[in-house]
């Protein structure tokens, strides 16, 4: 009876370690034992004979394995091995976290999961290697390993931004999955969605207010840099509050005031966004993002013509900026010109435009061309770049809702579609508490409902959030017709066509199908690249 390994006396091991025994004996092998120094550690009764170690549970140093293989004869033969474990871990956590770091570049999971745990065997409370864990767990699949690392790092730093982060995706990654999958059951499936989207924008929310409160207060040197985080995490009246008296006080600082114009297009505070524009016209310091800014608010007031005059003057001075590019895809799409919209988007893609803004502006591309399902993919796709991005959860909420009109859907898919329509938009609300363009879309669900108490709710909430947002003015009208007060719908859409143009003159909307259709084609505010980027 002899027995043979995979392993030889002397070898180095390191990580996961199989070794294999053969055994050649003329009676039946019974079982084949593994021992850890003295410790029995496995038995295996059938062939091939394997046996697992993961080296990293053991010091560094001198190891020793012993295999015993028995046959039914009473035979036996038993073999060690004396063996070295080195998983570098003298080498100390940096060393095998950039190792971890360089191979998640590369998508090696598996190689950037073996150093961080070499990492963390050597400090096990090192955040830096619980982060390249969780990140790659997520990369490989695994994520309830990836949400665990993720919830140990925020646990011991509530404050880690890009724990936090991960957290998100985490969480949307399950909310995709779940869609996947699908069920029967539409309260889980969509129970499901509404936590993870929530889960995901609150985390997010606090990785944003990590960040802001990490620059301290601002300073004369530093307002741009601490408005531009503002803008980025969308506290838009914070930005304008900051911004404003700079920019009144010197109105040559057009890049101030074009950080101040972008933060209220951005919150719908048109008359300011206007007087700025104003001021910067009249002290002749308008540059291209200035130009680009005014195309997009002449747009959204419906004044095409100035629009197109607004975007000639930003193309002619510089036609390469982020604000410029992107307030051509915004004022294209609000001229109805998808073709064109289409053609500058790729142009910004190609030069690795802001991805949660590529994505926003495919996915409405793409439904607008009647292909949901690619449109929910690049949606999916931008969601996980900025799990707080209200703009994408509402934009795929009124998606959804959209396609619950598809003839060839059951009752219980057009339930699952409105009920995911309206899980986005909470989320969304999570994300930004006074979205105006979420609270909108929820009154026409609620009208949808025929919940009138609902309806006029969330419409009242909408234009307190942003009085001169036209969809909610339109969404007032119509909660007010369901009160069948006539006369304070008509105030109302007089409100609305105020603001824009297309629609003076337009009755209060009779159902929810004539809100979505004024949000699906004129209910975008302006959203393009912050200037000075």
């Amino acid at each position: 009876m002899t027995l043979s390994l995979s392993h030889s006396d002397g070898d180095t091991i390191s990580g996961d370690v199989k070794f294999t025994a053969r055994v050649q004996s003329e009676a039946l092998v019974t079982s084949v034992e593994f021992y850890i120094g003295e410790d029995l550690r496995d038995t295996d009764q059938s062939t091939p004979y394997e046996f697992n170690i993961d080296s990293l549970t053991e010091d560094d140093g001198p190891f020793s394995v012993t295999f015993a293989a028995y046959n039914s004869e009473g035979g036996s033969v038993k073999k060690t091995l004396r063996l070295k474990i080195d998983n570098g871990l003298s080498k100390g956590v940096g060393y095998h976290v950039g190792i971890a770091n360089e191979a998640l570049q590369e998508s090696q999971w598996a190689k950037a999961i073996l150093h961080g745990r070499t990492a963390l065997r050597i400090d096990g409370n090192d955040n830096s290697a619980r982060l390249v864990l969780a990140r790659a767990n997520l990369g490989a699949g695994v994520l309830d390993l990836a949400q665990k690392f993720a919830e140990d790092i925020v646990a011991s730093d509530p404050a880690n931004v890009p724990a936090r982060q991960l957290l998100s995706g985490i969480n949307l990654r399950r909310a995709f999955l779940a869609l996947e999958r699908g069920t029967s059951d539409n309260a889980s499936l969509l129970g499901t969605l509404s936590e993870a989207f929530r889960s995901a924008a609150t985390n997010q929310n606090a990785a944003n207010a990590a960040r802001i409160d990490a620059m301290g207060e601002p300073t004369e040197e530093n307002l741009p840099a601490y408005a531009d985080a503002l803008l980025d995490i969308r506290r838009f009246n914070d930005a304008a509050r900051r911004l404003a008296p700079v920019f009144a006080k010197d109105p040559s600082k057009i890049g101030h005031g074009n950080r101040l114009i972008y933060a209220y297009l951005r919150s719908a505070r048109l008359k300011d966004a206007a007087e700025a524009i104003d001021l910067a016209r009249r002290s002749n310091t308008m540059d291209a993002e200035t130009y680009a800014l005014a195309a997009c608010f002449h747009a959204y007031m419906g004044e095409n013509e100035k629009a197109s005059a607004a975007m000639k003057e930003a193309l002619l001075l510089d036609p390469s900026r982020n604000a410029v590019v992107t307030a051509q895809i915004f004022t294209s799409l609000r001229a109805g010109n998808l073709n064109g919209m289409g053609q500058v988007l790729q142009q910004y893609r190609q030069s690795n435009g802001d991805p949660t803004l590529v994505g926003y502006y495919q996915s409405v591309l793409l439904q607008q061309a009647r292909r949901p399902d690619e449109a929910r993919i690049a949606f999916e796709n931008a969601i996980l770049t900025d799990a707080a991005s209200y703009e994408l959860l509402t934009e795929r909420a009124i998606q959804a809702y959209t396609y619950s009109f598809n003839e060839s859907l059951s009752s219980e898919q057009v339930d699952r579609q409105r009920g995911m329509a309206k899980a986005l938009l909470e989320a969304a609300i999570e994300a930004r508490p006074d979205s105006f363009e979420a609270l909108t879309a929820l009154a026409m669900l609620a009208m949808q409902d025929g919940n009138k108490d609902d309806t006029m709710k969330w419409a009242r909430a909408a234009v307190g959030a942003a009085p001169e947002y036209a969809g909610a003015q339109y969404a007032l009208a119509g909660a007010l017709q369901m009160m069948q007060r006539p006369s304070e719908a008509r105030k109302a859409m007089e409100a609305a066509g105020a603001i824009d143009r297309t629609l003076v003159g337009v009755p209060a909307p009779g159902s929810a199908v004539d809100l979505l259709r004024y949000l699906y084609s004129k209910g975008r505010t302006p959203w393009l690249a912050a200037p000075g980027r």
